[in-house]
C-alpha cells in the first residue's frame, strides 16, 4: 500500500497532474486483460504479470503499476486503460480532456501575442 503522504505528492511524469489509487474493480479488469495477453505498456512491452496495485492518471487514460509497493512512475511503464477497464465511454473521456486542451490553446495564444513585437 502507498503511504497517503507519498500519494499526495506523486504526479504523472508526463502531464504533472495528480494520480490516485486504482480501485479494485479496475485492477480486476486490467489483470484479466493481462492474463489474456492483451496488454502492452506505452514502451511497447507486453505486460506479462498481473499488477497488485496501480496509480491512475487524473484523466483516466493510463495507470502506473505498483511493483512490490513501489510505484513505477515512468512514462514507458504506463499501461493504457480502455473503456472496458474504466467503465468510461469514449465521449466521457473526450469531454473530460476538452477543457484542459482548450485552456492550453488559450494560454498558447496569449503567450504568442505577448512575444510578438
Amino acid at each position: 500500500m502507498i503511504d497517503k503522504e507519498l500519494l499526495s505528492i506523486l504526479a504523472c511524469p508526463e502531464t504533472k497532474k495528480p494520480v490516485h489509487l486504482a480501485p479494485p474493480e479496475l485492477l480486476e479488469q486490467l489483470n484479466g486483460r493481462i492474463r489474456r495477453g492483451e496488454v502492452s505498456n506505452r514502451g511497447g512491452q507486453k505486460v506479462e504479470s498481473a499488477i497488485d496495485g496501480g496509480l491512475v492518471r487524473a484523466d483516466g487514460a493510463f495507470v502506473y503499476p505498483i511493483d512490490d509497493g513501489i510505484p513505477i512512475m515512468l512514462i514507458d511503464a504506463a499501461i493504457p486503460l480502455t473503456e472496458a477497464d474504466t467503465g468510461t465511454s469514449a465521449q466521457e473521456t473526450a469531454r473530460a480532456k476538452r477543457p484542459h486542451a482548450e485552456a492550453e490553446g488559450t494560454q498558447d495564444a496569449a503567450s504568442a501575442q505577448a512575444t510578438d513585437p
